[in-house]
This record gives structure tokens, C-alpha cells and sequence, in this order.
């Protein structure tokens, strides 16, 4: 897995989310005090922390896969306590930006998985 096992999922879903995407969120969400800045302002977006595990990320997998983008979540930030290891606004059409503390051997794993290449920025 890319990230490590303690890390948290933040999905920011829009104003109108899909009823399947946000009961699953909402049935294993957890509370959360992390204060990064929402993507959408307004319409004011519902935010989601669930943990980062095989099984609830399996799920969610299965969930994207039969769902339009933005169903699944618009804007994301994987974090561990105060550090933000992963963060993707307007994910699809953005670059993903990833904390240099991810592994760089399974960050390259996980760039050729996806199709994808790793930058420096």
C-alpha cells in the first residue's frame, strides 16, 4: 500500500453526494481535528475522514469504479496526525502531490500501477 497503515482519508464530496458513496463514508467515518482548507467553498462540501485500510479502500474502489468522478470525491488529502502525505484537488484533471516521507520505491510502484509518472516539484 502507498500509504502507511495509520493514515486517514479526507474526501471532500460536493452538496449533492451520491446516496451509496456518502452512507458508506458516513458508516465509517471518524472524528477528525484537521484544519486544512476546504477545495469548494461554496456550495459548502460535506467532508469525510475514514481510515486509510485494504478493506474500506477495496470498497471504496468498487464504488468509484461504476461512478462518475466527483461521486467518490472532488478534492482528497491522505494525512497521519498533522502531517499531509497525500493531497489531490480536483482530482482527475490535477496532479497528485505527495509528501516526499512516502517511500519512494512504492510511490514508483504506485505511479506505473495507475499509469502515471512521478515528478519532482
Amino acid at each position: 500500500m502507498l500509504l502507511p497503515a495509520d493514515s486517514i482519508l479526507r474526501l471532500e464530496l460536493d452538496a449533492h453526494p451520491d446516496e451509496d458513496v456518502a452512507r458508506f463514508l458516513t458508516q465509517f467515518a471518524i472524528p477528525s481535528s484537521m484544519t486544512r482548507n476546504r477545495g469548494t467553498l461554496w456550495p459548502r462540501s460535506e467532508l469525510h475522514h475514514v481510515p486509510i485500510r485494504p478493506d474500506l479502500m477495496s470498497t471504496l474502489a468498487e464504488l468509484a469504479e461504476v461512478r462518475v468522478e466527483y461521486d467518490v470525491g472532488g478534492h482528497m488529502i491522505a494525512y497521519r496526525g498533522d502531517e499531509s502525505l497525500l493531497e489531490w484537488y480536483d482530482a482527475i484533471f490535477d496532479p497528485i502531490f505527495i509528501s516526499r516521507a512516502i517511500d519512494e520505491r512504492s510511490l514508483s510502484a504506485f505511479a506505473r500501477s495507475v499509469g502515471g509518472q512521478c515528478d519532482d516539484v
